[in-house]
C-alpha cells in the first residue's frame, strides 16, 4: 500500500507584540475600515511577497472578521509596491515604515487616509509585529496578517487561567496563549466577551440577583443568525463583593482539536459551554477562559457538557448545560442558572431500570427517578460505551440502540442542579444470541382460576424474556417450554432462570406465611464455556416468612451450589456460601428461618433470596413451576423468565484457542502464517484483527489510513485476546528495500489507542508518523505481525 501525501514547506511562524508609543487610537471594530498593504523590497533584498499574495491575505482578514463581527465589522484594501534604496539590514522597525509610507504617499496612497498600514517585508528583523492600538504592523510573508491586524484592533494575546488543582477558578497563574481565539488560531472566532465588548454581539443574558432562571444562548460563531435570536452571550455575577462574572457562550461551528489536527474533531465544543472569567480587575485582559475539567485531558474538554453542572457554591454560582438544539445557524443551548447558597441542599438518590443484559439490535430504554430528599428537579449526563462525547440531552431517560454484541457501560451523573451529584453506573452486556424463547405463547397449560392468571410475553428491564401472571387463591401450576436456540461460542458466558414474587402490602393478610415453591431446571446440550447462573426469590414491599424454595433438580453433569445467600434484611438461613456438588437429579432445599409480623400497609425495601449454580457449561432447555397457594397470594403477582449474558473468560484466550477450537482447524493450516479461507490475509493477522473465526473473509477487517499537512495515520484493529500473544509493529519506508519500525519512542510518531473502538474487545490503534522521516516523496507503511 503506498501513500503519497502532500509535503508542504513548513516554516516557523513566530507572533510577536511590538510595544510603541503611539498618538494615534486602535482601528475602529465597527463599519468600514481601510487597510493599506506595502510591499517593501531593498536594495539587497527583493524576496517580499508579490502584490497579489498580499491582496489575497488581505481578503482573507477581511472575510474571517466579517464573520467574527457578524458583517459589522468591514475591511477594505489596497495594495502598494515600494522600493528602499538601501541594504536591508540598515533599517530598524520604525524607519522601514516611515520610509515606505512616504514613498507609498509618493504613488498617491496615503497612509494618513488608512485606518492600519501593513509592512509585507520578506524576512526584515522586525518580523511579524504589531503595535497594539495603533495602526502599523509587519509581517514577512503575510502569513501572520489576521493576528498582527488583531493588535491593531487593539487585542493583546488571549489567556487562559491554569489553576494549581482541580477547582478551575483557584489558586493558579494566566497563561497564554487562549488556543479558542483569532488571535491563536484564525479558525477559530473571538470569545463572547469580545464580542460584546466590541459591540458586536448586542443583546445579553445577564443575572445578578439570587433564584432559579433558564435562558436561552444562542451560537456567537454564526454569522447569519436570525437577528431575532440575538441573545448570544450569558453573563452570571459570582458573590465575591466584586463586579467579577461568568461570561460563557456556545460554539456551534465544528473545529479542530487543538492538541493535534490529526486526532479529528472537537465534537465536546459542539455541544458545550465555554466559561470566561472576569476577575473584577479593569482591562479586558483580565478575562480569561477556564477549563471546566482541569487536570482531565487538556484543554479539548474544557466546556460543560449536556446534562452536566459547573458548581461554583462558594460564590453560589450552579450553572448547568441542558442541551443543544436548533438548526444551523440558529442552533442554542438551554442553560440553568441557579443563583444562591442552598442551605441544607441534599443530593439525589437516583435508582434506574438499567437492564444486566440485553439485546443486539433491540430499542433500549433507560429511565432514572431521581428521588431528590428536597425535591429537586434533576439533570442528568450520559456517557455510553463506543461514544466518545455525552449524549446530547439532560433528560432522564436515554434511549440507546447496541447492534454489536459485547459489554457496555452506561454511566449518568445525576445533578440537582444546585451543587449536589450522584452517579449511577452499569456494564450492559448484549448478546446477538438470546438463548432462550418461550416456544408456546400461552406458556404452557395453566391451572387454577383462568379469570384471574393471564399469562403474557414481556420483556423485563433486566434483559431476560419473561412471563407474568396475577394469581388468586388456589392451587397454580404449569409448565413452560424452552426452544433450544443456536449458542455463540465465546469464551465464557452465563444463564439464568430468575423467579420473582411481589408482596402486596395494602390488601396482604398481615402475619402470612409465603407458598412453598420448586423449580426444576432439565439441563442438556452441554457446550463449552457457559454457566447457568442466579435463580433468585423476591418480595417487594414486605417482610415475611416462612418461606422456602425446595425441589431444585439438575439434569447435567458436574452440578456445583456455589452460592446461597439472603438479602440484609432477612436473616440467613439453609445452604451457606460453602460449595456444595451435587449429581444429575439431585436435589436443593432453601428453607426460610422463621416468621416476621407484616402489618397491613408496610412498606419497606425489597429483600431476596439468591444463588448461583455452576452447571458444568450446559444450556438450559426448559423446565417445571409449581407453587402450593395460601390466602396470602391473593393480589401476588409472579413472574419468572430466561436470559442470558455474556462474562470475561476465565483465562487468556490464545491463538491455539482461535485458530483450533473456534476455528475448527488443525495441520498446517492452522499455523500462524497460514491462510486458511484464502481470503489473502494471514490467520495470525485475521486474530489480531478480531476476525470472527478463521473460516470468515477478514479483508473488511484491514487497516485504513488518512493524512493531515505534515502527517500520515495508520489506523488498525487489535484484538485484546491477540494482543497478549501477537507482536504488532507499523513500519515505514521510502523504497520498499528497507523497513523502520515506528515506535513510540521514535521522534516524529504519535502513537494512541481507542478502547474497544470497534466493538467491546477491539481497539483501534492509530500510528501517526510525521511525513519529514522519510527522504523521499513516497511513504509506505506497513503493519507487520508475528506471535
Amino acid at each position: 500500500m503506498k501513500f503519497v501525501p502532500a509535503l508542504p514547506v513548513l516554516s516557523v511562524l513566530t507572533l510577536t507584540v511590538l510595544l510603541l508609543p503611539t498618538p494615534t487610537a486602535a482601528a475602529p471594530t465597527r463599519g468600514n475600515v481601510k487597510v493599506l498593504g506595502i510591499r517593501v523590497t531593498f536594495a539587497n533584498f527583493k524576496n517580499a511577497p508579490g502584490l497579489s499574495t498580499i491582496a489575497n491575505r488581505l481578503q482573507g482578514a477581511k472575510v474571517s472578521y466579517s464573520r467574527y463581527s457578524y458583517g459589522k465589522l468591514n475591511i477594505t484594501y489596497d495594495t502598494v509596491e515600494v522600493s528602499l534604496p538601501r541594504n536591508r539590514n540598515t533599517y530598524d522597525a520604525g524607519s522601514l515604515a516611515d520610509a515606505a509610507e512616504l514613498r507609498a504617499r509618493n504613488k498617491g496612497f496615503n497612509p494618513a487616509g488608512y485606518a492600519i498600514v501593513g509592512f509585507f517585508h520578506g524576512g526584515h528583523a522586525s518580523g511579524n509585529k504589531a503595535i497594539v492600538g495603533g495602526k502599523r504592523f509587519w509581517t514577512n510573508t503575510g502569513g501572520a496578517t489576521i493576528h498582527e491586524m488583531g493588535h491593531n484592533f487593539n487585542w493583546g494575546h488571549q489567556s487562559r487561567w491554569v489553576p494549581n488543582g482541580s477547582n478551575p477558578v483557584g489558586g493558579g497563574s494566566v497563561q497564554t496563549p487562549d488556543m479558542w481565539h483569532f488571535m491563536a488560531n484564525s479558525s477559530t472566532d473571538a470569545d463572547p466577551y469580545d464580542k460584546w465588548t466590541r459591540d458586536w454581539i448586542t443583546a445579553r443574558h445577564n443575572i445578578t440577583s439570587e433564584g432559579s432562571f433558564t435562558r436561552r444562548l444562542y451560537t456567537c460563531d454564526q454569522k447569519n443568525t436570525d437577528p431575532a435570536n440575538d441573545k448570544r452571550v450569558l453573563r452570571v455575577t459570582r458573590d465575591t463583593g466584586s463586579s467579577a462574572a461568568y461570561w460563557i457562550g456556545f460554539r456551534s461551528r465544528l473545529m479542530d482539536k487543538q492538541n493535534d489536527g490529526a486526532t479529528g474533531k472537537n465534537e465536546l465544543l459542539r455541544q458545550g459551554l465555554v466559561f470566561y472569567w472576569d476577575r473584577g480587575t479593569t482591562g479586558g485582559q483580565n478575562v480569561v477562559l477556564i477549563d471546566i475539567h482541569p487536570e482531565q485531558g487538556g484543554w479539548d474538554n474544557h466546556s460543560l457538557q449536556p446534562g452536566e453542572t459547573y458548581a461554583d457554591t462558594a460564590d453560589k454560582v450552579c450553572i448547568t448545560n441542558l442541551g443543544r438544539g436548533g438548526e444551523t445557524p440558529n442552533e442554542y443551548i438551554d442553560v440553568r442558572i441557579n443563583k444562591g447558597a442552598f442551605p441544607g441542599n441534599r443530593a439525589p438518590e437516583p435508582t434506574w431500570d438499567a437492564p444486566a443484559t440485553w439485546e443486539a439490535g433491540e430499542p433500549l430504554t433507560i429511565t432514572i427517578t431521581p428521588n431528590d430528599p428536597d425535591g429537586d428537579e434533576v439533570a442528568c449526563m450520559w456517557k455510553t460505551t463506543g461514544r466518545a462525547i455525552p449524549h446530547n440531552q439532560s433528560s432522564p431517560v436515554l434511549n440507546q440502540t447496541w447492534n454489536v454484541p459485547g459489554s457496555y457501560q452506561v454511566r449518568a451523573v445525576v445533578s440537582d442542579m444546585k451543587g449536589k451529584t450522584a452517579t449511577l453506573s452499569r456494564t450492559i452486556t448484549v448478546t446477538g444470541d438470546y438463548p432462550v424463547t418461550f416456544a408456546n405463547a400461552g406458556f404452557g397449560p395453566w391451572a387454577g382460576n383462568e379469570d384471574n392468571t393471564g399469562w403474557s410475553a414481556d420483556v423485563l428491564l433486566d434483559g431476560e424474556v419473561a412471563a407474568t401472571a396475577s394469581l388468586s387463591a388456589g392451587e397454580l401450576q404449569g409448565d413452560f417450554e424452552a426452544a433450544a436456540t443456536r449458542v455463540r461460542n465465546d469464551t465464557a458466558g452465563s444463564k439464568s432462570l430468575v423467579m420473582v414474587v411481589l408482596k402486596d402490602p395494602v390488601n396482604g393478610a398481615g402475619n402470612e406465611p409465603v407458598s412453598q415453591a420448586s423449580v426444576q431446571l432439565s439441563v442438556t446440550d452441554v457446550r463449552p464455556g457457559y454457566v447457568l447462573d442466579g435463580i433468585s426469590m423476591t418480595s417487594s414491599g414486605v417482610v415475611f416468612s416462612p418461606e422456602e424454595i425446595t425441589d431444585i433438580q439438575f439434569d447435567g453433569e458436574g452440578t456445583t451450589v456455589v452460592d446461597a445467600s439472603r438479602s440484609t434484611d432477612i436473616l440467613v438461613g439453609g445452604i451457606g456460601d460453602t460449595p456444595s456438588p451435587i449429581s444429575p437429579g439431585d436435589n436443593v432445599n432453601f428453607i426460610g428461618p422463621g416468621a416476621w409480623d407484616n402489618p397491613n400497609g408496610f412498606t419497606g425495601n425489597t429483600h431476596s433470596l439468591k444463588w448461583s449454580i455452576d452447571a458444568a457449561g450446559s444450556t438450559f432447555l426448559g423446565g417445571n413451576y409449581i407453587t402450593e397457594s395460601a390466602l396470602s397470594l391473593a393480589n401476588e403477582q409472579l413472574a419468572f423468565g430466561v436470559g442470558m449474558s455474556r462474562e470475561a473468560g476465565t483465562g487468556p484466550f490464545s491463538y491455539s484457542d482461535w485458530a483450533m477450537n473456534i476455528s475448527g482447524l488443525d495441520g498446517p493450516e492452522a499455523a500462524f502464517g497460514a491462510d486458511a479461507n484464502g481470503d489473502g490475509i494471514a490467520n495470525g493477522l485475521a486474530f489480531l484483527l478480531g476476525a470472527q473465526d478463521a473460516n470468515t473473509d477478514a479483508s473488511d477487517l484491514l487497516p485504513d489510513w488518512s493524512s493531515t499537512p505534515g502527517r500520515t495515520t495508520l489506523s488498525f484493529r487489535r484484538s485484546d485476546d491477540a494482543a497478549s500473544f501477537i507482536q504488532s509493529v507499523v513500519e515505514y519506508s521510502s523504497t520498499l528495500q528497507s523497513w523502520t519500525p515506528a515506535l513510540e519512542t521514535t521522534r516524529g510518531v504519535i502513537i494512541t489507542v481507542d478502547d474497544d473502538f470497534y466493538e467491546p474487545g477491539v481497539d483501534r490503534v492509530n500510528v501517526s508518523i510525521s511525513n519529514n522521516l522519510t527522504e523521499s516523496d513516497s511513504l509506505f507503511l506497513r503493519l507487520r505481525t508475528q506471535p
